[in-house]
């Protein structure tokens, strides 16, 4: 029985396409009304959930405690899996599924990203409570800084496994018809949520005006922006006017990255690890490198050992050339491209080979069968 999120879910399409697991999908909208109705408004808060102390937490548990038997077996599952240790709505299922012998997984979609959030996961999840019984993540990374920096789940076993929802992008690349130089698509990846206010206007604003004379000059490339929710496409559109259809420019967070690898010859963006996962491949990407951006260094995932994986645009003139550059000859790939690349993704997914689905499954089994738990 899985908690449902977005993103999450792509990883248990893929475990449930490539795997035998048999996925159950609790959506998010309801445990999240379940527990609403039972928890304070002080205590719905993933960083405030374990610093307050409110009885309606109990009330929650007493209810979950009276319904967990029939709801297991109602459903006929074995056990729970949730995508982060932080989630106030799972909590109380923890520790009734604990008390219960019902077994409850983690399987965490989040890495640290940069260094600077590795310093915020430290100072907000330190010893942070873990009821379930094991936790898989993405990298090396993320075990380090949760099991050790933050001495979350020190007595449950922890494993590897990849990021699953990258196994499709993988058999993309890895097909022999693939070729990037083919490809029409030039993606800028949102980031308005990471608060970079001047980078992120200005290099939107300029993607805007490349498109436009691309399309003048009658090119058949798509500029797309892809945001990740739909009320972040809807704000791009008002504030910045994109309301009128144009025939080259689309924004949308109704794009998957199974698109996006499949089409895209160039990708731009500042802070999202879709830019790690479609490294895989050759695809030309520019990172961009200014304002913000460069005040605060740590809060980018390109650091200088990476410097060759990528293109660094470090002004809005730069990034106007590095497209005109990607998108006519091609950027010059240096000596440490490729291993770069790959060392990124290590760093970040540990591995992309097609099989981070049955890591994942692999970890389940084995964690569900040393509980010894009893059927009921």
């Amino acid at each position: 029985m899985c908690f449902n999120r977005a993103i999450f879910e792509k990883d248990l399409v893929e475990i449930a396409k490539r795997t035998k697991v048999n996925l159950l999908i609790f959506e998010n909208e309801h445990y999240t009304i379940l527990a609403n109705t039972f928890l304070a408004d002080d205590v719905r808060c993933q960083m405030l959930y374990f610093k307050t102390d409110n009885p309606t937490k109990e009330e929650l548990y007493q209810f979950l405690l009276k319904i967990i038997s029939r709801f297991k077996n109602a459903l006929r599952f074995d056990g729970f899996l949730n995508s982060n240790i932080i989630y106030y709505q799972d909590h109380e299922w923890a520790k009734v599924s604990r008390d219960n012998e019902i077994p409850f997984l983690t399987l965490c979609k989040e890495v640290p990203a940069t260094e600077k959030n590795e310093k915020f996961w430290i100072s907000d999840w330190k010893d942070f409570p873990y009821h379930g019984h094991g936790i898989a993540v993405y990298s090396d990374w993320t075990k380090q800084i949760l099991r050790d920096k933050c001495n979350v789940g020190k007595n449950v076993p922890y494993q590897v496994v990849g990021c699953p929802r990258t196994d499709i992008i993988y058999d993309i690349f890895e097909d022999d018809s693939y070729n990037t130089r083919l490809n029409k698509d030039v993606v800028f990846f949102d980031f308005v949520e990471y608060g970079k206010k001047e980078l992120w206007e200005s290099s939107i604003k300029q993607f805007e005006t490349l498109s436009k004379k691309y399309d003048e000059n009658g090119s058949c490339y798509n500029f797309i922006i892809k945001t990740k929710y739909k009320e972040d496409a809807d704000h791009i559109k008002k504030h910045f006017g994109f309301n009128q259809k144009r025939n080259n420019l689309t924004v949308t967070h109704d794009i998957d990255i199974k698109e996006i690898a499949s089409n895209a010859i160039l990708l731009c963006g500042f802070r999202t690890t879709a830019l790690i996962k479609l490294m895989y491949s050759d695809v030309n990407v520019i990172i961009l490198n200014w304002g913000e951006a460069k005040e605060d260094p740590d809060d980018n995932f390109i650091t200088e050992e990476f410097c060759e994986a990528c293109e660094m645009a470090d002004s809005l003139y730069e990034f106007t050339d590095k497209v005109d550059e990607a998108l006519g000859p091609g950027f010059a790939k240096t000596k440490g491209f490729r291993t770069q690349r790959n060392q990124l993704i290590e760093k970040h997914l540990y591995k992309m080979d097609g099989s981070s689905s049955k890591r994942a499954e692999e970890f389940f089994k084995e964690t569900i069968l040393s509980l010894n738990y009893k059927k009921k």
